[in-house]
């Protein structure tokens, strides 16, 4: 398979909680103008989708990108294949790894270049609110579009359309100097990291472990994880010392 096109099948896009059917066609009709395909939709009140008839109308002649959406429950399972995250925004997040959108390709190429296994998501949040502070710990990086100051209002579907385009500008026009495959681990998807973190959670309850404290120190616990980008060995490494440290403590 063509290295290029390889790229652009390990992208994935992601709406969560979008509401109308419209967005969700005109975001199918973006992604495929700039040759991508995969996109998902979770946490969404809208069943159905490829049956939706405004979604139908603003996808015009992205059918059949709008027939192959991925509809999952949550963001959890959204990003379950995912070695690398990206949460749009529509200003910087002070508490949060945050980068605009062209830094994010760069990033997310370099990352692609690595190993064929990584893949990496996007994801933009709902019409109204965005995504909330709480969802913004399940990723490595906040992106921001540097717009208007004075407003910078993006409907769901360019916000995507902007951050499609800087990916393909990324992945094509700069991809003849980046042709080599670089050599890296390969990096643990979001599926095994909340594994992991499931895991310490379960023998931390087990333990006695204040349960008030619990759900804080799981955000903090994947920030971490997700900053440190480790690879699938040393989520076994670690899983393994928690298997151990239960061995020891019958209770647990």
């Amino acid at each position: 398979m063509n290295k290029t096109i390889n790229l652009f099948l390990r992208t994935i896009f992601v709406l969560d909680k979008t509401s109308h059917g419209g967005n969700v066609g005109a975001a199918a009709r973006a992604l495929k103008t700039m040759q991508f395909s995969n996109l998902v939709l979770c946490n969404s009140s809208l069943k159905d989708i490829h049956l939706n008839s405004d979604a139908i109308a603003m996808a015009s002649n992205a059918q059949d990108t709008l027939a192959n959406i991925k509809v999952v429950e949550n963001l959890s399972q959204a990003l379950s294949e995912a070695t690398l995250t990206f949460a749009m925004t529509a200003r910087k997040r002070k508490d949060f790894e945050s980068v605009d959108i062209r830094q994010m390709a760069i990033i997310a190429h370099k990352h692609l270049l690595e190993t064929e296994n990584h893949k990496i998501a996007v994801v933009m949040g709902n019409e109204q609110n965005g995504l909330d502070n709480a969802s913004l710990y399940d990723f490595n990086y906040v992106v921001n579009i540097p717009a208007n100051p004075e407003y910078s209002s993006l409907n769901v579907a360019q916000a995507l359309q902007l951050a499609a385009w800087e990916l393909r500008y990324e992945y094509i026009l700069t991809g003849e100097i980046k042709e080599q495959m670089m050599e890296g681990e390969d990096i643990a998807t979001h599926g095994q990291m909340n594994h992991l973190i499931k895991s310490v959670e379960s023998i931390l309850s087990e333990s006695g472990y204040e349960k008030e404290k619990l759900a804080s120190l799981e955000r903090k616990l994947t920030h971490i994880l997700l900053r440190a980008k480790i690879s699938k060995e040393e989520v076994q490494m670690l899983l393994g010392i928690v298997k151990f440290l239960k061995a020891q403590n019958p209770n647990c």
